[in-house]
């Protein structure tokens, strides 16, 4: 037996070109090993090579001690046969590789749609186990889940055993401490291969390891979804020492890569349903809070409507009583002493009017009235109440409108005015210094009402709070201010039930802007029957001199005046020209003007000017009005704040008086309807439990001029008074003994023509919601809140005899 290096093949192997000896005993190879061991005399060799790749190698010899003639055209077709069989080689084993390709594939199709046909967590990982130990005819076969954020990192989940070897499954091994090993597997995809564990350098630290668990063989790889390790993958062979394949390692890597995107699958699975469950729990759980929130709300709504009655009862005493002090002699002393138990009871109102109306807000209890009203009113309503505060602080209240703008719309005017109040109320509250403006926007059937001051501002990492229950900017403004910061949560609920919003602007040390916006429709003046007020031409083309140092007063006059017709003329107190006077119309002088003495100013007018028209316009308390009314006798006093269309209503009054306007078909003067007189010999039955409320409403009725008033004390009392005397108008309690006002009105109106119906107006001390619809529902005709005040009494007393005039013109 010869080394493959003592033979002529291996020559041949090393040639290029055909190696070729005819006869060796005459040759440089006579003492060659092959001659010498086997007596070949002659030999003729190639090398098969395909692709640079050496197979072996073709050859021919001879024993024969003759000699044979290896010509170059025998060399060229040995050449062109090695040529030939390469390539046959190359074939059948590129035929080869393909059929191992073709049976891999399929075998991984089947493998990776078992593995993937569940995602069931635990599932999956017992079905990818015993395939892989069966696949690759292993002994030991695991997978782990690898996360890095638990501790360990390394979890086995399942295990498969063939043969009786030791089970690995639940015994803690923290690979992931100094191990080459795992850290070799965890840095790629690919597969760790491990023939003999015994004789692997990164496996040197485990070596006694291996002996326990008698492993003897071993292919590694981990499993991963977009490059991040989720599991690892360990084929273990116990029984022998094994050399892996490179079609198993193949094999290994893509059935790794379709594990690992099946656990992610798996992991995002059960996270869902983890979520899912959760969700279901957390929705039972705000479902049981609903159901007991409603509960909750509904005792609140209760108590609250109990503890606005316990409350108001007594107030109304309180605030009846100081009403009725006010209007008897009292010194100074006396009189500021009432004076102040009734600012006091009207502030602690106010604040028990903000948490019902903030608790019927929130509970979804609010309804809307729908009615025609003039926004200009309802602005107005609110300035006149606001203005002696105003005064009181030195700052102008002005309002600004544009006069030719609609002013007639339906919706609800009550809870318009009450955001305005609110706001207006604010911003002198909050303002020492300067002016507060009202404006007035249109816009379709858009309302839009801003309110400017010149106060205190709001810093602007405070504005979050503005809209909150409760809140105020600073503990300090409460202090300072007062107020319980439910204002402004309860208007902008308010401004966003009539489908609008309210916004802030605010600048520290300058101001705010608070702009209210609400849907309303808009309603034309002649649809309701009332004056269109626009432009007049009896008034086009004469001139109106303007003097005052405030720009909103400016704008709010040119407004109203040039709506007018009049060419208007502006002027300050520092600019201003007495030879200007003479070739005006009218003037209008803000009072009081930095640069320009007023009673000086007066006294030129008297002696140079005494025929035209001169309005003043003055603050409500100004001592010198009289002094100013006298300046000529065509002059005026109008009181600030200036309403819309008073301004309309005096320059024509007065170019009348002057001679200078004929009174004609354009007037413009517009003079309040007045509700017919009352008759002050009404029948008046009141139905009250409470003697202290029974004694104010009567003190409150002569006050009036009522006299013929008698007293039932309970619901049942009522029914009995109506059906032995005829009356005209009942004051029902609600909240009664015996019977309560709701079911004694059902019974006095069951009686029908039995009796003379009377008008029954609901008085009670509970303020939510659904009181009011309750009373008219029941058959009650009018409903007044307590604690009551002569004039809501005055005024209900006067829409009866509106009412009656009506029904009977319609009768």
């Amino acid at each position: 037996m010869l080394n493959l290096e003592d033979t002529f093949c291996f020559i041949a192997y090393q040639n290029k070109e055909p190696f070729a000896i005819n006869n060796i005993s005459k040759s440089n190879y006579c003492l060659h090993p092959a001659h010498l061991n086997f007596k070949i005399e002659s030999y003729l060799g190639a090398r098969i090579e395909v692709n640079h790749v050496t197979y072996g190698t073709l050859c021919f010899f001879s024993l024969d001690e003759n000699d044979v003639e290896i010509s170059s055209i025998v060399k060229e077709k040995i050449k062109l046969m090695s040529q030939w069989i390469g390539y046959e080689l190359e074939k059948e084993k590129s035929q080869t590789l393909i059929e191992q390709k073709l049976q891999q594939e399929i075998l991984l199709k089947k493998i990776t749609q078992e593995i993937r046909q569940t995602l069931d967590f635990n599932q999956l990982f017992e079905t990818a186990v015993n395939i892989l130990l069966n696949t690759f005819n292993v002994n030991r076969c695991h997978i782990s889940l690898y996360d890095e954020s638990n501790l360990p990192p390394f979890l086995m989940v399942a295990e498969a055993i063939e043969g009786d070897f030791i089970p690995m499954l639940g015994i803690e091994v923290d690979l992931s401490k100094n191990n080459p090993h795992f850290d070799l597997i965890m840095s790629s995809d690919q597969v760790v291969i491990s023939d003999n564990v015994f004789e692997d350098p990164i496996l040197k630290e485990m070596i006694s390891f291996c002996q326990q668990i008698e492993l003897k063989s071993m292919l590694c790889v981990r499993t991963s979804y977009k490059n991040k390790a989720n599991g690892i993958i360990s084929l273990q062979q116990c029984d022998r020492f094994r050399k892996w394949t490179s079609a198993e390692i193949s094999l290994l890597e893509s059935i790794a890569n379709q594990l690992g995107i099946a656990i992610s699958q798996a992991q995002l699975l059960q996270k869902e349903q983890k979520q899912i469950q959760q969700l279901a729990k957390q929705n039972k759980a705000l479902s049981k809070a609903e159901k007991q929130a409603k509960v909750a709300n509904l005792a609140k709504t209760d108590f609250l409507a109990s503890m606005s009655h316990e409350i108001r009862t007594p107030m109304c005493g309180v605030m009846s009583i100081t009403e009725l002090l006010l209007d008897t002699n009292l010194n100074s002393e006396q009189r500021n002493f009432v004076e102040i138990i009734n600012q006091s009871s009207n502030t602690l109102l106010t604040i028990i009017n903000d948490i019902l109306d903030l608790s019927k807000i929130e509970s979804n209890k609010v309804e809307l009235e729908s009615e025609i009203f003039n926004i200009h009113e309802c602005i107005e309503s609110v300035i006149s109440l606001m203005a002696l505060q105003a005064e009181n602080k030195h700052l102008n209240l002005i309002y600004i409108a544009d006069p030719t703008t609609n002013y007639l719309f339906k919706g609800d005017a009550n809870r318009l005015r009450q955001i305005i109040l609110n706001l207006v109320s604010n911003a002198i509250k909050f303002t020492d210094i300067g002016e507060v403006i009202v404006r007035l926007e249109v816009i379709v059937n858009q309302i839009k009402i801003s309110v400017q001051d010149s106060g205190i501002g709001i810093p602007k990492n405070r504005l979050n709070v503005l809209f909150q229950s409760f809140s105020q900017v600073d503990n300090s403004i409460t202090r300072k201010y007062g107020g319980t910061g439910l204002g402004l949560v309860i208007s902008k609920k308010l401004a966003e039930l009539m489908g609008g919003t309210i916004t802030v602007q605010s600048e520290i040390n300058k101001g705010s802007i608070f702009e209210v916006t609400i849907q309303a429709e808009s309603i034309y003046p002649i649809k309701a029957n009332l004056p269109d007020l626009r432009v007049k031409s009896c008034l086009i083309d004469k001139k109106a001199l303007i003097i005052s140092d405030s720009s909103a007063i400016k704008e709010m006059l040119t407004l109203q005046a040039s709506s007018l017709g009049l060419k208007v003329e502006i002027v300050s107190s520092h600019n201003f020209c007495l030879t200007k006077l003479p070739i005006m119309t009218v003037i209008i002088v803000d009072y009081p003007l930095k640069q320009i003495n007023s009673l000086e100013l007066a006294e030129f007018i008297r002696k140079n000017t005494p025929n035209i028209p001169l309005i003043w316009l003055t603050p409500f308390n100004l001592a010198t009005k009289e002094n100013l009314a006298k300046t000529t006798p065509l002059a005026t006093v109008i009181t600030k704040p200036i309403k819309q269309f008073e301004l309309y209503k005096n320059i024509q009054q007065l170019l009348i008086k002057s001679s200078n306007l004929e009174s004609d078909n354009n007037t413009i003067i517009i003079e309040s309807q007045g509700k017919k007189s009352n008759s002050l010999n009404i029948k008046i039955l009141l139905v009250e439990d409470t003697k202290l409320n029974q004694k104010i409403a009567c003190l409150m009725l002569n006050k009036l001029g009522y006299r013929d008033i008698d007293i039932a004390n309970n619901g049942l009392e009522g029914v009995e008074f109506v059906q032995q005397k005829s009356y005209d108008v009942i004051f029902m309690d609600m909240q009664m003994p015996v019977l309560d006002g709701i079911n004694a009105t059902r019974q006095i109106r069951n009686l029908g023509k039995k009796i003379q119906q009377p008008w029954i107006i609901a008085m009670t001390a509970s303020a939510l919601s659904g009181d009011r619809e309750n009373c008219l529902n029941a058959g009650m005709n009018d409903y007044l809140s307590k604690p009551v005040k002569s004039e809501n009494i005055f005024q209900a007393l006067q829409k009866i005899n509106l009412d009656t005039f009506i029904t009977d013109e319609n009768n």
